[in-house]
């Protein structure tokens, strides 16, 4: 079978997606408007489309006509329902559709040409997939098809690096800095407990982002600079090493548009106990009191009280991350989550 993939070359769960395919099928094809940033697999043929940003859907449209044309693909898989989907839409093929997050979320609501749009494009489909029943629910918003869930799991096995020992606490998050996000948050929460308990606690922040600069001076204003480390940009494959140094997991995200959470599956993985705001998909992925604890967005007090509860209890961390770990094993094993996709690919391809 060939598959073909519109999706962002620069996004690791492109790359992820792709090289996972690529092993269980004759042919995959990437095409995107987006740089390909490093990770992919050389047995993927890769094709960089000409025009770049949001004209790119409408202009790009000849040449991937060409090349469904010339590689004469079994199924062409769009991924991101608003700029991809329009491209796949408009080659006048037939396509799939992943919904991944802001596309249903935040997209239709910036205009009423938005929201046709992303109707048009679901419209089109053939299938639509959405890694979380939250995101299925927003997109059924703006269609009556049926929607498969298909979550993007984890390889459990390349959790295992063993955690140091030490009398630090500390608390992660692994994201991009950038308001969504709520890196501030969680830098205002981390000082209440850095007071509480100084000397003896770490935040690790991984990512880069347009507000790197702003949450460094806010962590030096807030007295917790020297204990805070920004480590910046962190490649996939170095974060289960990184994981391995956290003794909680923190993602205090303020959108709805953080529609899975793919870093609190991976800190479950890591048998981390997880803290997650209750927006997007973050409460479906952590179970409350069971697998970590869900917080009120923007409730510093709340979400410090709770890193101070695991901060206390080394058996309740030990005991939810336990449970993450079951629960990750249970329903988000990746090559699980691949086989689903190529069973959806088959019965496509033989209706």
């Amino acid at each position: 079978m060939k598959v073909l993939l519109f999706s962002s070359a620069s996004s690791v769960h492109t790359i992820r997606w792709a090289n996972s395919l690529v092993g269980k099928l004759k042919t995959v094809i990437l095409v995107s408007q987006h740089d390909l940033i490093e990770g992919l697999d050389k047995n993927v043929v890769f094709y960089r489309l000409k025009y770049s940003g949001g004209k790119g859907y409408f202009l790009n449209v000849w040449e991937s006509r060409r090349i469904i044309n010339k590689e004469s693909p079994d199924i062409v898989h769009a991924h991101f329902a608003s700029g991809y989907g329009t491209l796949a839409k408009n080659c006048s093929s037939p396509y799939l559709l992943s919904v991944w997050g802001s596309d249903v979320y935040d997209f239709p609501n910036e205009s009423y040409l938005n929201r046709l749009l992303l109707e048009r494009n679901l419209k089109g489909a053939d299938a639509i997939f959405s890694t979380s029943y939250c995101m299925k629910k927003e997109t059924q918003k703006y269609t009556q098809k049926s929607i498969s869930v298909i979550p993007f799991g984890v390889d459990v096995d390349s959790y295992k690096a063993p955690k140091p020992t030490t009398d630090v606490v500390t608390f992660g998050v692994v994201k991009v800095l950038d308001h969504k996000y709520g890196i501030d948050v969680l830098l205002d929460a981390f000082s209440v407990v850095s007071r509480k308990y100084p000397g003896t606690t770490r935040l690790i922040i991984a990512g880069d982002g347009p507000l790197k600069l702003d949450l460094e001076k806010q962590a030096s204003e807030l007295g917790v600079d020297h204990d805070v480390d920004f480590l910046g940009w962190v490649n996939n494959q170095e974060i289960p090493v990184l994981l391995s140094s956290l003794d909680v997991f923190v993602i205090p995200s303020r959108l709805d548009s953080e529609s899975f959470g793919v870093v609190a599956v991976e800190a479950g993985a890591a048998k981390l106990p997880c803290i997650v705001s209750n927006v997007g998909g973050l409460p479906e992925v952590v179970l409350d009191g069971i697998t970590g604890y869900v917080v009120p967005k923007n409730d510093v007090s709340t979400l410090a009280n709770r890193m101070c509860q695991l901060y206390e209890d080394p058996d309740l961390r030990r005991s939810l991350g336990n449970n993450a770990f079951e629960r990750v094993a249970s329903d988000y094993v990746w090559s699980e989550n691949v086989n689903g996709m190529i069973n959806c690919y088959k019965a496509q391809v033989e209706k």
